[in-house]
């Protein structure tokens, strides 16, 4: 798609043709600049090497072809190594690799891998450990949220023999709804707590 649009300021204001000419003149008006930096774009991307890798990182999160964006990773991890703040590259390097992972479903860790040991045998090591990292929060995660889940369902079972028909449908969605702090509030008191006490924690 190629962009027409317009890129002075003034004529993007709703009704401007309608202001009064000596109204005009305390209206800013200046042109703006676009840059492609889709993945169709060809254009290079100059500038310094933070910049360049934000950019890229970017533009390559979008990119359908498979072949371009190990390509595009591959000039991320130049990027990267060309950063004289070793510990600050790293930081930065996982941070684009962890947004890379949470925007694609179709990146394969081992050949990020493979192309970042192209370029830097420690930055491959880094994606390892990395994903590994990745990986154990995402268990722990699932555990926490698997004994949340398991908690809530124990407090409906209870609160259902507890109160009968006053436990109707609408309690039970807030508790499946209910988040952590809510539902150690309600366990706390199970046994004793009433209909209006648990509206309160749930509202």
């Amino acid at each position: 798609t190629i962009w027409n649009i317009e890129t002075n300021l003034i004529n993007l204001i709703e009704g401007v043709k309608d202001i009064p000419e000596g109204m005009k003149r305390y209206i800013p008006s200046y042109e703006y600049e676009i840059y492609d930096f889709s993945p169709k774009s060809k254009a290079k991307i100059a500038g310094e090497a933070y910049t360049r890798l934000v950019i890229e990182v970017m533009r390559s999160a979008f990119e359908k072809d498979k072949e371009r964006f190990y390509k595009a990773f591959k000039l991320m991890v130049e990027l990267t190594n060309k950063m004289q703040d070793k510990e600050k590259a790293d930081e930065v390097f996982e941070i684009c690799l962890k947004y890379l992972l949470d925007t694609k479903d179709d990146i394969e860790i081992e050949e990020m891998e493979k192309v970042a040991k192209e370029e830097s045998v420690e930055r491959g090591e880094l994606i390892m450990s990395i994903a590994e990292k990745l990986r154990e929060e995402g268990i722990k995660k699932g555990i926490e949220k698997g004994k949340l889940e398991g908690e809530k369902e124990l407090a409906i079972e209870i609160l259902n023999q507890r109160f009968g028909k006053g436990f109707d449908k609408e309690l039970e969605e807030k508790i499946k709804k209910a988040n952590e702090e809510e539902i150690n509030k309600i366990k706390k008191n199970i046994l004793k707590i009433t209909l209006d006490e648990l509206k309160e924690i749930l509202k």
